[in-house]
């Protein structure tokens, strides 16, 4: 009796895997999780040099990053958000 409930067990458990599987394949090549572009907008490339983000801690490019310099140190931000959280004294506001 035990046998046949560990066979229906895993049974069930390896069609349940399978059928997920099957879901996700079917899903995927119908182009679920695929990210859509609207015609006439560009993928722009940036190269350079990285630079790290001090309140929320991304790398991004740093000709597209927001310059502020404190006391004489440069920090980048990758938005206007980020930089008001950066005091004056090189501290992240919480809250």
């Amino acid at each position: 009796m035990f046998f046949r409930f560990l066979l229906v067990f895993f049974f069930l458990i390896t069609l349940v895997y399978f059928l997920r599987n099957l879901v996700y394949y079917l899903l995927k090549g119908l182009g679920a999780g695929r990210k859509v572009r609207e015609a006439g907008t560009k993928r722009e490339i940036h190269g350079g040099q990285m630079v790290r983000d001090p309140v929320c801690g991304i790398y991004l490019p740093k000709d597209i990053a927001i310059r502020k310099v404190i006391q004489g140190k440069e920090f980048y931000f990758c938005s206007e958000e980020c930089k008001k959280r950066f005091t004056s004294d090189g501290r992240v506001e919480r809250g």
